[in-house]
């Protein structure tokens, strides 16, 4: 046992004094290795950590960019229906003039595709509908149907009109079941798919009416339901609901898109209304003013489906596209205007004013 020095009374000696300075060497070096220790442990695992992230962060691209190979390799482009090539129509006028409609059209729609032409009065909307069915010729040009030169008639296509099309003395079961029957098949077959059809747009109970006990929304109907019926590849309308009152026009206009996304066909639809246009389509195709119209803009309309027409145009999405198509057509639809109103006759000396 050491003993305290004598001669420094309360104090340790200098032997006890080296102990404890041993001792605290000790635990000092014991306290660094165990800190090191651990440090090294931190260290360590923090570098696996960043390693197994970066790995996984590799691996996930990888495996997204295989994805997305896979799905660019499976949504290839669609086939395309209608292609309108350089395509000019012309008419000759009782004086002898010749009078340009439309002037080198380039249009090609795909199939399954809804596209809608809008431009101003007299710009050729319906020539372009009238060539594709083939009820005129072009002048110009050519267009091709599933990839073959239109010869005549288009049998591919189906036409809705704005005026009825349905006949005043049959039923409404026998005018839809007109075109089957028309094709050679049975009464009792086409009656069975009529039925069908009339069930579809929301007329059932209505088979034995005329078509002048019916109102127009039930007559547009019948006329969809007539076209319907033959499942054309092409489906042709013309201001088909330009007639009907906005309530029924936006009925039929969700009707059309329900019927629509159950076939894989191709829709060409004309109308003034842009607003309409938008909300129906995969595409709108703006015409300038004729003489001599071409197409000014062409617009993919990257709206989502089902859409309801009536809610899809408070969006903004939709507000932005109608706008900036609006831009390009509402100079066409000035230059129109301005040229209908110097086609009026002089009154009193005075240039017509519309």
């Amino acid at each position: 046992m050491v003993r305290p020095d004598p001669r420094l009374p309360g104090r340790w000696s200098t032997a006890r004094a080296a102990d404890v300075d041993i001792i605290v060497r000790i635990i000092f070096t014991a306290l660094s290795g165990i800190f090191f220790g651990i440090l090294s442990i931190v260290v360590r695992a923090a570098t696996i950590a960043i390693w197994v992230g970066i790995h996984n962060s590799r691996w996930e691209e990888g495996n997204i960019g295989i994805m997305l190979a896979h799905v660019e390799c499976d949504q290839e482009p669609r086939p395309q229906m209608i292609d309108l090539q350089g395509v000019t129509k012309e008419f000759v006028k009782p004086s002898g003039a010749i009078h340009t409609v439309l002037q080198d059209i380039n249009l090609s729609i795909d199939k399954g595709e809804f596209c809608s032409i809008v431009g101003p009065t007299g710009c050729g909307k319906s020539t372009t509908i009238n060539l594709i069915a083939g009820f005129e010729q072009p002048t110009g040009g050519r267009i091709l149907v599933d990839r073959e030169p239109l010869e005549g008639i288009n049998r591919h296509a189906a036409c809705v009109f704005q005026t009825d099309n349905t006949f005043p003395w049959k039923t409404v079961l026998e005018n839809v079941s007109l075109g089957l029957r028309l094709r050679g098949v049975a009464k009792s077959k086409a009656h069975e798919e009529a039925r069908y059809w009339i069930a579809r747009v929301g007329l059932t109970g209505f088979e034995h009416h005329y078509p002048h006990q019916l109102s127009g929304g039930m007559k547009k109907r019948v006329a969809l339901a007539q076209c319907l019926i033959v499942q054309p590849a092409i489906l042709l309308m013309d201001e088909s609901f330009a007639a009907l009152d906005v309530h029924t026009r936006s009925l039929m206009e969700n009707e059309l898109l329900a019927i629509w996304e159950d076939t894989s066909a191709s829709v060409v639809f004309i109308t003034h209304d842009l607003e309409e246009a938008i909300a129906l389509s995969d595409r709108v195709v703006v015409l300038t003013a004729g003489p001599a119209a071409t197409i000014k803009g062409d617009y993919p309309i990257p709206l989502t489906r089902p859409r309801n027409v009536a809610e899809i145009r408070f969006t903004e999405q939709f507000m932005k596209l109608h706008e900036k198509i609006w831009n390009d057509l509402r100079d066409e639809v000035m230059i129109g205007y301005a040229q209908s109103a110097q086609c009026l006759p002089d009154r009193g000396g005075q240039e017509g004013r519309a």
